[in-house]
């Protein structure tokens, strides 16, 4: 996390029009928030990604968490999926209909101000586990305080989002 955070402070240095000391404290709040839950729900949480030791200028500020998710007992997967169409606009990702995926927009209280982020979420239902599915979080940092990062930016980072779980596949190791 102090990779990640190094270089979130480092492009934040760089955007026009943040307030960075208010913003670097509202980052490093929820980036400790992050290793708290990453702690309570390590047994569910499989990996997370993002960019360390990397040029500020190559930089993207966006970082993405993988967790298995089970089933409410009793209920297949197919029941949440329908309940995220209903509640979230959740759609499927691709043609065969095998990812689903929503955008939701967060923002987060800290000390000294909010930090908003765009969070472009799927689920991927487990080959013969009916009750358990993959689900993949990317998280983008979008500004903070009322200041928001250009549309066409996260757009971009979005897109970037989807075309990288767009490839995913499970392995038949059979």
């Amino acid at each position: 996390m102090n990779a990640l955070r190094d270089q979130i402070h480092a492009v934040m240095g760089r955007s026009p029009g943040v307030d960075a000391i208010r913003m670097r404290a509202s980052v490093d709040a929820i980036l400790a928030q992050a290793d708290n839950a990453d702690t309570q729900a390590r047994e569910r949480m499989i990996a997370s990604v993002s960019q360390v030791d990397v040029p500020v200028d190559d930089f993207v500020p966006m970082s993405m968490a993988l967790a298995w998710v089970e089933a409410p007992a009793g209920s297949a997967m197919t029941s949440m999926a329908k309940q995220l169409v209903a509640e979230r606009g959740a759609a499927p990702l691709d043609d065969r209909g095998t990812i689903l995926r929503w955008v939701d927009r967060v923002d987060h209280s800290v000390d000294g101000g909010t930090v908003h982020t765009v969070q472009p979420t799927y689920l991927i239902r487990v080959p013969h586990a009916p009750d358990t599915a993959l689900m993949i979080r990317t998280t983008i940092l979008d500004g903070g305080n009322g200041e928001h990062a250009a549309a066409n930016d996260i757009q971009a980072m979005t897109l970037l989002s989807d075309g990288i779980v767009a490839t995913f596949r499970w392995r038949n190791d059979g």
